[in-house]
Formats: C-alpha cells, sequence, structure tokens
C-alpha cells in the first residue's frame, strides 16, 4: 500500500495548549503528513515544536469554518484531517484511517471518523463515543439524537481532499458547524461514510459557557435546528431540544427568572411526553438546577 500526504488542519486561538495537539501530531507513526496550523491572529508563544509546522494567520476571524477553508485551500495533500487545538489524537490515529480507507474505499468520496474518549481537566473518561456507527442512510441528527446515540467530532474528521474542497465549511454558521458539515456532506450522492471502531482521539469537554463552542446560543441552536427539523424523527428533536437547548437555556444569565421560566415552557413543548424517559430527565433538569440556584442564594 502506498503512503498518500494527509494535511492536518488545526484551528487554534494561538494559546500554549496548542503545543500538546502538535505533540501528538508529531508523534503519528504515519509519517506522510504536513501540518496547518490556522490561527485566530498571531502565535501567542513561541516553541521550536512549531519548526516544522505552517502557521497562517486567519486575520482575527473569530469563526473556526473560515479558519478551516483557509486552512483546507492551502493543504497539499490527497486527504485531510481536522484537530482542534484542545483535543488530542493517539499515534495509531492517521495509520489506521490511512489503511481503512485503502482496503474498503472503492470509489466517490470518502469520510471516516473513529471513537473518542472525553477529557476534562486533563483526566480521561472511560466512556467511549460512539459505540456504532451510522447505518445505511440514517440521517446525521437521527444518528446523534436517535436511538443510535451517535457522535461525531471534528477531530476524527478524514477524508478526501476533494470533499473538503467541493463541501467547504459554511463560514455564516457560528455553532454546530461540524453537524452542518456533515449534514450537508451527507447530501452527495456519492459519499461512503466509514465508522473505525476504535480510540483514536481525546476530546476536551468543557463547561458550559467556558468556551466558545459551549457559549448560551440557544435561541441561534434552535433557529439553526429549524432548517433541519424535517428530517429528524420526534423522538430525535425532544432529545435535542433537551439536551441542547434546555442545558443552555438554563445557564443563560442574560434572562431573568420570569424570562427564564416562559421559555423553558415553551421549550418543553417540544420535548415530547411520549418519550416519558426524555421528557422526565428534562423536568429533572429542571428542577435541580432551580433547587441549586435558590441554595446559592441562601
Amino acid at each position: 500500500m502506498d503512503s498518500p500526504l494527509v494535511s492536518v488542519i488545526i484551528t487554534s486561538m494561538g494559546k500554549e495548549i496548542l503545543k500538546k495537539s502538535i505533540k501528538s501530531v508529531l508523534e503519528q507513526t504515519y509519517k506522510n503528513i504536513e501540518i496547518i496550523v490556522v490561527v485566530d491572529n498571531n502565535l501567542l508563544f513561541t516553541d521550536s515544536i512549531t519548526k516544522n509546522v505552517k502557521v497562517i494567520s486567519a486575520c482575527e476571524a473569530h469563526n473556526a469554518n473560515k479558519s478551516r477553508n483557509i486552512g483546507i485551500e492551502e493543504a497539499k495533500g490527497e486527504y485531510i484531517a481536522l484537530l482542534d487545538d484542545d483535543d488530542l489524537w493517539l499515534p495509531d490515529k492517521i495509520k489506521i484511517q490511512v489503511e481503512q480507507m485503502q482496503s474498503v474505499h472503492k470509489e466517490g468520496h470518502y469520510f471516516s471518523y473513529v471513537q473518542t474518549a472525553l477529557m476534562k481537566n486533563g483526566v480521561i473518561n472511560r466512556h467511549v463515543y460512539p459505540k456504532q456507527g451510522i447505518k445505511k442512510n440514517e440521517k446525521i441528527l437521527n444518528y446523534f439524537f436517535g436511538h443510535s446515540k451517535g457522535f461525531i467530532q471534528c477531530s476524527s474528521f478524514f477524508g478526501d481532499l476533494e470533499l473538503f474542497t467541493i463541501n467547504k465549511f459554511n463560514e455564516e454558521v457560528i455553532k454546530h458547524q461540524d453537524w452542518d458539515w456533515l449534514i450537508n456532506a451527507q447530501k452527495l450522492p456519492d459519499l461512503n461514510i466509514d465508522f473505525v471502531p476504535q480510540i483514536l482521539t481525546y476530546y476536551t469537554v468543557n463547561s458550559v459557557g467556558t468556551s466558545v463552542g459551549t457559549k448560551q446560543r440557544w435561541r441561534y441552536s434552535e433557529q439553526w435546528f429549524d432548517n433541519y427539523k424535517d428530517t429528524v424523527t420526534e423522538y430525535a428533536k425532544s432529545n435535542f431540544y433537551s439536551k441542547v437547548i434546555l442545558r443552555s437555556l438554563l445557564y443563560d444569565n442574560s434572562l431573568t427568572t420570569t424570562e427564564k421560566k416562559i421559555e423553558i415552557k415553551r421549550v418543553l413543548k417540544n420535548i415530547s411526553i411520549r418519550h416519558s424517559f426524555t421528557y422526565f430527565k428534562s423536568l429533572v433538569k429542571i428542577i435541580l438546577f432551580f433547587s441549586k440556584s435558590e441554595n446559592n442564594i441562601n
């Protein structure tokens, strides 16, 4: 088997945490790799680890999708792999994805993703996501929020350059960017989605509101989801409202308690009582939140 060049695109704010992600790429057992780091402005540190890395300024883009597109345009590789600067790869990640691609890919565009372990405050969670791959003809949002309980995170993305070129990241999307890309990619008639059932990525989980991806943009999430609500099952819709919108709404400090309660009642109407477990979990989530808030006041 040949060893095609893989372009690794890392998007970053330029902080020192980037060094760990670069190190995890440099330690890959697959060596035919070019590393392109797209920073929001400039690197905020100096270190020899960047000597073999192409660093590009996104001119204060403040937009991960724009940064990804810039990196993809600069890529020389036959294949693209994406990595966020607070995530890490295990050493065989690219090697295994290349080998899997070469063993199963016949024609059309190829995309693969791997199992991911969650990492918080440097501690690796023993739980692994996802447990199973996406089924043929299963819609992305149904895979994520339906009974499959799927999970595809950007730092596990791997695919051919042309796929990322014709299906660019939508720079107007400010949240759920990887989900949005996947939904659009799935519209391509010749896309092959492949799942590698091995833990090869560590994904950093941030507390609600502590990073760009977790800020309380629940109104935007609802507007974004409205574009795709006709493609999902009622069960997936209920889970989306419970896990994404309600979770973020509860921590929206811009709302008064009265405003928050009004919005919660409205959101609950989108969580079907027919799916009793999801509905009950949502109620428990609300009760615990307000109970904790009252205790903090007292």
